[in-house]
């Protein structure tokens, strides 16, 4: 059996390389063609400067271009602060949460 550092949590994937691909290209293909409503005419604003297209009042379509740039700008790690701005947790791409269970 093969070791592994104490903090490293444990790999293992549901989908395979073939299946994901296939998730993410019909993603960007809803994105594009159906696209989402949106009812902040900020939010719309802002998409449409970012080159998503607007129709119909509120629907944006994004072409595949604008969302895998969206992808690609996004950080590795993100933290995760309480109210008083103390780091509670971390995600780090791609997709491991660490941190304290929530103070209820």
């Amino acid at each position: 059996m093969k070791k592994r550092a104490a903090h490293q949590p444990p790999q293992f994937s549901l989908l395979s390389e073939s299946q994901i691909q296939d998730l993410h290209l019909g993603a960007l293909e809803l994105l594009r063609r159906t696209g989402i409503r949106f009812y902040h005419p900020g939010a719309l604003e802002m998409l449409k400067a970012a080159g998503a297209f607007v129709s119909d009042g509120n629907l944006a379509r994004f072409p595949a271009s604008l969302v895998e740039d969206a992808i690609a700008s996004t950080p590795s790690r993100i933290v995760m602060c309480d109210r008083d701005g103390e780091p509670q947790s971390s995600w780090r791409a791609p997709g491991s949460i660490s941190g304290p269970a929530p103070i209820v």
